[in-house]
């Protein structure tokens, strides 16, 4: 192949690629199985949380997903590093349909109701929101496998 058909196959990869990322959710995994769109789920969970917000709970209990571990109460983690895995770990209990609660059949309506007990429409709308603005596009209907991979 000459120089030239070499950069035009190039360019090609590059533009399939693009597309891939725009129309599908779940793209390379790293080493732990978390695709880019789990990662994104993640992001926009702690934004619909309030996560990084000075004061706010998650923030000041470096708890991105304001979880409940034990007993009702909002888990503390001792560093950031901490909370995020713990997050992750539930995003893969739910990806691999081994949480108790939720499912990968599970609409992001339908987990949105079970994730939190207050303001259910403006956890979900964050939680799209921020996800569409990540280059994903997801809606209510959109299942937690669909993101998750």
């Amino acid at each position: 192949m000459s120089t030239r058909e070499l950069l035009i196959v190039a360019a090609l990869v590059v533009v399939l690629l693009l597309v891939a990322e725009r129309k599908g959710f779940a793209m390379t995994p790293n080493s732990k199985g978390r695709t880019q769109s789990f990662l994104a789920f993640a992001q926009a969970i702690s934004v619909a949380e309030g996560y990084g917000i000075a004061g706010a709970i998650p923030t000041v209990r470096n708890n991105p997903g304001d979880l409940k571990l034990s007993a009702g109460q909002i888990t503390t983690f001792a560093t950031p590093a901490e909370g995020w895995e713990a997050l992750y770990h539930q995003l893969e209990l739910m990806r691999d349909g081994t949480s108790r609660y939720y499912g990968p059949g599970m609409t992001l309506a339908e987990a949105g109701r079970i994730w939190t007990a207050t303001e259910q429409s403006a956890w979900l709308a964050n939680v799209i929101r921020a996800m569409r603005g990540q280059g994903f596009d997801v809606n209510e209907t959109t299942t937690l496998g669909e993101i998750l991979g």
